[in-house]
């Protein structure tokens, strides 16, 4: 019974490692448009918070926030090398 469940275990192993490849499931991301930055930015000044930026535009919050910080620090939403 044992011999059973470690020749299972091993099947497991070989078909999981495989097909878990690094980036296979991963998609590549879009840009934002210029305009849309521009409205994030518009909109924090305007006092709204990044949840509601981001619902409002269709963006996630991580992103808006990533763009405001670009914005305090460089005051640009122009994409940088």
């Amino acid at each position: 019974m044992r011999l059973l469940r470690m020749n299972e275990y091993k099947r497991h192993l070989s078909t999981t490692s495989n097909s878990q490849t690094p980036n296979s499931t991963m998609a590549k991301t879009k840009e934002l448009s210029k305009d849309t930055r521009n409205k994030i930015v518009d909109l924090h000044q305007a006092g709204k918070t990044e949840s509601a930026i981001g619902k409002q535009l269709g963006v996630k919050k991580l992103t808006v926030g990533a763009i405001i910080r670009k914005w305090k620090t460089y005051k640009t939403t122009d994409n940088l090398p």
